[in-house]
């Protein structure tokens, strides 16, 4: 790009940085918003210098169900063997070391209807299958809206 173009993007960027949340069109509940980010968070790809954030409304407010993400990956991580638990927690280690996971201390989860159930398959003694954790967002995605065959244009958003 030329200088030029970088000022406009840049001045454009700004702009919407600093409008703060707005609703997402044809998504009732949903908000975004633009953000520089800040210098403790991982670039996607070089040169990234904002973020754009989707705000979900809260699933059970969403889809008029409550209480509906029991935390069944709870029972099945107590259910595992001291070995199996250890694959677990190496896992998971592992995701946060390749940033493909951030970590969560600090923030609450608990009774968030948006919060994977986490557990994890394959990986048992004299199996074949390589370990892997699967994360289940159900109830997450049952609070995105229908599809709709209209599509706002970048004006509209």
């Amino acid at each position: 790009t030329t200088p030029e173009e970088d000022k406009v993007v840049q001045s454009l960027l700004l702009k919407l940085e600093n409008q703060g949340w707005k609703p997402v069109p044809y998504a009732p509940g949903f908000d975004f918003r633009i953000r520089r980010l800040l210098p403790v968070e991982v670039i996607d790809v070089a040169g990234q210098a904002g973020v754009c954030e989707l705000k979900f409304p809260e699933a059970s407010k969403a889809n008029g169900r409550s209480g509906q993400n029991s935390r069944y990956s709870d029972k099945l991580y107590r259910r595992l063997t001291d070995s199996r638990k250890a694959i677990f927690s190496g896992l998971v280690q592992e995701y946060l070391q390749k940033r493909w996971w951030l970590p969560t201390e600090g923030m609450n989860t608990k009774g968030n209807d948006l919060t994977a159930n986490v557990f994890l398959l394959g990986g048992e003694e004299g199996s074949k299958r390589k370990p892997r954790l699967v994360c289940d967002f159900r109830l997450a995605n049952a609070s995105l809206p229908r599809v709709s065959g209209k599509v706002p244009s970048s004006w509209e958003t």
